[in-house]
């Protein structure tokens, strides 16, 4: 049987921010994205601010909450300091949002054990908190996770007592169900997973389609899907070292841009974009030990995520200049960059045939078109781009014709 655990961080977004303002201490601090609040600190919580209300009604619960904007840049370096603990105990892991991941126990041990040893470390080694569901499959394990309220907790679900709890649950709690999808069965009058797995399946799928059928097995406990090996995450590296150290600006504005350059050249060629990027630099005399015996290795600037993902030379080096200009304190050695959350752009078309078999493949396309078009008719195929869906443009296209 499969053992997989959700582990959730639950005050990640307002630990990330304190981290970042210290003087904050233990007040009450609510992260906000636009007007909504998406992250709570404990103090806020207790003074009844949850997540998923908005700024006004915030301060209204709680008149010295101080709001603090959404910072992915620095969350993600928190939870992935907690990720790289998980990695530890788990080979496949797969964060699945920036303050939650799947991972599989599968054949580690005990999972309990692990769990513990999770939180344990994660609490002693980052100062957080995490919550944990345990159970046979994602969904469930991420339904039995423990709430908010009972942070630092883990909650194991028997295979025994899985369908017992899921028929409480309410239909929000499906997932990866499109919200829309949830939206139609809550107006059908279906409201707990209980009432939906009463109703035909022929039903659901002639209401929801292939979203039907996936939330009555659901509903039913069966959870096939599999937690990918998606941490740490792919990245491109490029790395300078010199003997002789880069002492100006203009020289390291240089070092940047064959960097850049380099990386990318290799997305291009990965077909990929960026959607952030980081440099950590090495100082002249950084590794050798100072007065009191410290070794300093250089400085790690904090991630750069861009708009929009991409694979522009220019870009990647404009970024990386503004991260570094003005913090650069003494002459440097080693330049280390690389960039993460890789992506296949929404516009490529990708290529219906492997590299090894393009030519022959393009060759033996040409060939059966051919064929269709000599015995059906020139007009058989088209492009797809000459396709007219609408019956008013239809009309308009006969009307030129």
């Amino acid at each position: 049987m499969r053992s997989i655990a959700y582990i959730h961080i639950p005050f990640l977004y307002a630990t990330a921010h304190a981290k970042l303002d210290p003087s904050l201490g233990s007040k009450p601090i609510a992260v906000t994205k636009k007007n909504a609040v998406i992250g709570v600190s404990p103090q806020a919580l207790a003074a009844g601010v949850a997540p998923g209300t908005t700024r006004r009604h915030a301060r209204q619960a709680c008149p010295e909450i101080v709001f603090a904007s959404y910072d992915p840049d620095s969350c993600f370096k928190l939870a992935n300091g907690i990720w790289d603990i998980c990695a530890e105990y788990a080979p496949l892991l797969e964060p699945v949002a920036p303050d939650s991941a799947f991972a599989d126990f599968t054949g580690c041990g005990a999972a309990g054990a692990i769990a513990d040893a999770i939180m344990r470390r994660v609490e002693d080694e980052v100062g957080v908190s995490v919550s944990i569901g345990l159970a046979g499959s994602r969904f469930v394990a991420k339904a039995a996770t423990p709430t908010i309220y009972d942070a630092g907790t883990c909650r194991y679900m028997p295979l025994e007592a899985e369908q017992r709890f899921l028929d409480k649950l309410p239909v929000s709690a499906l997932w990866p169900i499109p919200p829309q999808a949830i939206a139609h069965l809550e107006k059908l009058g279906i409201k707990t997973l209980a009432q939906l797995r009463k109703v035909p399946l022929a039903e659901l799928t002639l209401q929801l389609g292939e979203a039907g059928l996936m939330a009555h097995q659901l509903s039913c406990g069966i959870d096939r899907s599999r937690v990918r090996a998606a941490y740490p995450e792919e990245s491109i590296e490029c790395s300078m070292s010199f003997e002789s150290p880069v002492q100006t600006w203009p020289d390291l504005v240089k070092c940047i841009a064959v960097c850049s350059s380099k990386i990318a050249s290799g997305l291009r060629d990965s077909g990929r974009s960026a959607s952030w990027v980081e440099i950590s630099l090495e100082f002249a005399g950084s590794r050798d030990s100072d007065a009191a015996g410290n070794r300093s290795a250089g400085g790690k600037y904090s991630r750069r995520s861009f708009r929009t993902p991409t694979d522009s030379a220019y870009q990647i080096a404009h970024g990386l200049e503004r991260m570094v200009e003005g913090r650069v304190s003494a002459p440097i050695t080693v330049i280390n960059v690389h960039v993460g959350g890789l992506v296949v752009p929404e516009e490529v078309q990708l290529s219906i045939f492997g590299p090894s078999m393009a030519e022959l493949g393009k060759a033996q396309m040409d060939q059966a078109l051919q064929y269709v078009r000599e015995r059906f008719g020139a007009e058989s195929v088209i492009t797809a781009n000459m396709l007219i869906v609408s019956r008013r443009d239809r009309m308009l296209a006969e009307a030129f014709l």
